[in-house]
């Protein structure tokens, strides 16, 4: 059995990430440290994460993992050697890699994705936006032609496709419920429907298939989107395998800059 993999955590970032609840849940695989050389580096997700990311891989972190990233670019940091991953809000649930393979098992039979998601009153419509992308790529693959319908402090809707199939946006941003994302394959005889709440609450994701034989639900995974995130990185390590979090995140922020018709600085 390989050691433990060194964690550091820089100030201010262990609570939100969940650094502690992952690190006492996962022992064998990861040891608490106070330094980024040969170890995983944990960073917030702020607007400048992207500096942060490669100033730990210039400390010598072996990977580092973004908690909930924030539009920014990331082309400098592509250009780095060493492995980043990103924790995103939704996408990194444990119950993804069950959810893709059901929703792309019914895209023959697709007629149209619903993806709407809650957020707090002030969330910036770009990072939302974002964090819905990179939840539709997971499921049935990237999305194109996104164009917003409307948009305020309050939320918006948008459009556009993905895997070939009409896809509708919505978020709505009030302190009244809880956060969550809620996704739904429309098919010719039934639906796939996802749930993603809070990372915040013990509540797990739920995933449902309704067909003319009735509803049935999937096998409930009660694990934080951060303890599965962490997960992949030792997997990743021990195989020295590379991930396309990166590239992946490139090509969903120049979507959504285009769809709120951003320009470069």
């Amino acid at each position: 059995m390989s050691a433990p993999v060194v964690v550091h955590a820089p100030a201010g970032v262990g609570a939100g990430a969940g650094v502690n609840a992952v690190l006492s849940s996962l022992p064998l695989s990861y040891a608490p440290g106070s330094t980024a050389d040969g170890g995983l580096v944990v960073v917030s997700g702020s607007k400048e994460w992207p500096a942060a990311a490669a100033a730990a891989l210039d400390a010598g972190a072996s990977a580092v993992v973004v908690v909930h990233p924030s539009p920014a670019d990331v082309s400098a940091l592509q250009a780095r050697q060493g492995l980043v991953v990103l924790d995103s809000a939704w996408a990194a649930n444990p119950i993804i890699a069950s959810a893709s393979a059901t929703f792309t098992a019914a895209l023959p039979r697709a007629c149209r994705l619903e993806l709407q998601t809650i957020s707090r009153v002030g969330t910036a419509l770009e990072a939302a936006l974002l964090d819905q992308l990179a939840l539709v790529r997971t499921l049935i693959g990237p999305m194109s032609e996104v164009r917003l319908l409307t948009w305020s402090l309050h939320g918006y809707a948008a459009e556009g496709f993905a895997a070939g199939h009409p896809v509708d946006l919505e978020l709505v941003c009030t302190g009244a419920v809880a956060e969550g994302a809620w996704v739904r394959l429309l098919t010719d005889d039934g639906s796939v429907e996802l749930s993603i709440p809070s990372g915040v609450t013990a509540q797990p994701a739920r995933l449902c298939m309704t067909d003319p034989h009735g509803a049935t639900l999937a096998p409930t995974l009660y694990e934080s989107g951060h303890r599965a995130t962490w997960r992949r990185v030792r997997t990743l390590l021990s195989t020295q395998s590379a991930a396309d979090d990166l590239d992946d995140f490139a090509s969903d922020r120049e979507t959504a800059r285009t769809a709120f018709q951003i320009d470069e600085d």
